[in-house]
């Protein structure tokens, strides 16, 4: 088995209702962690972080840094069915994603699948 030809893959997440677990219709894509733009994301993050080491951060500053991080690792969505934002079938972009993503259940779900790197490979 030749390691090198071992990569992750994007991986499409059904967003459930948070209560019934039903599918809204909203299918995420994402990409691994291991990504070059979630990387560079990290990357700026830290560089940042290490110019302002001896500065307190903000509560504010961590989240607009995981926010961005997760907004990285989404390269596309479909509204299936009846599935809207505010009435519409939104166009993928980085300011509807964060409109979103500010329903904290559908970035939890997109958080969880980023984080479970083994969904990220197939057999």
């Amino acid at each position: 088995m030749d390691l090198s030809d071992i990569k992750p893959a994007t991986q499409k997440v059904d967003i459930r209702h948070p209560a019934t677990g039903t599918e809204t219709g909203l299918v995420i894509e994402v990409t691994s962690t291991e990504s070059d733009a979630v990387k560079a994301v990290q990357r700026r993050h830290l560089d940042k972080a290490l110019r302002n080491r001896n500065k307190m951060a903000k509560a504010s500053d961590i989240e607009a840094e995981r926010l961005d991080r997760t907004i990285a690792a989404i390269v596309g969505w479909e509204w299936q069915g009846d599935a809207s934002w505010g009435g519409k079938k939104l166009p993928f972009n980085k300011d509807n994603l964060a409109s979103v993503l500010e329903a904290g259940w559908v970035r939890s779900q997109v958080e969880e699948a980023i984080n479970d790197e083994q969904g990220f490979f197939s057999n």
